[in-house]
């Protein structure tokens, strides 16, 4: 079979290095279909403005989200990672409890920084590396909490906070705890 795709005429002297091109037109038949598809596009009645359902919007002329919706996107997401982490003060053994904590987090970080709080992405980050990488076992809530108390002072000081120095260095400051923390645990 192999031996039919390459054409004798079209064959060149093969090197060591060269690979033979193999003549498809044996192979590879024009075909009627995309021929009696292009008549019927052209039979078929050409759909007008009116006949769009009003309801779809184009991507285009869909409008960037406000500034108020952003802010309440965020809010709502930081009030997950709120009632997440209340529930997971009050039954720490549960793994579940936990891991709602850690999607609530995940979420937020992958939502922060396109609604325009890179701090936000860096704390909730911060916080899905702490409980990724620690045992279920190990007390992480009095860090934990911090991270949760710190998402909420950023999400009041808004997406200025990125350049706010104070904001930074609590970031760095909660990240280095994690990486000490996680390094302990390992």
């Amino acid at each position: 079979m192999l031996g039919r795709l390459f054409s004798s005429r079209n064959q060149k002297q093969v090197g060591s290095n060269e690979v033979p091109t193999p003549d498809l037109s044996r192979v590879l038949k024009p075909s009627k279909l995309a021929s009696e598809k292009a008549v019927v596009a052209a039979e078929a009645p050409q759909p007008s403005a009116s006949d769009a359902p009003a309801d779809v919007s184009n991507d285009d002329t869909r409008e960037a989200p406000s500034e108020a919706e952003r802010a309440a996107w965020l809010e709502r997401d930081v009030v997950a990672v709120k009632e997440a982490f209340d529930t997971y003060t009050q039954r720490v053994a549960s793994p579940d409890a936990r891991r709602a904590v850690f999607i609530a987090s995940h979420n937020l970080r992958g939502t922060a920084t396109p609604l325009g709080n890179p701090v936000l992405e860096r704390l909730a980050g911060s916080l899905c590396t702490l409980l990724e990488k620690t045992s279920a076992d190990e007390p992480v809530v009095a860090l934990a909490n911090l991270h949760v108390e710190a998402m909420r002072a950023a999400l009041v000081a808004g997406p200025g906070a990125a350049s706010d120095e104070l904001a930074q260095s609590v970031c760095v400051a909660l990240e280095d705890q994690v990486k000490s923390k996680t390094a302990d645990s390992v």
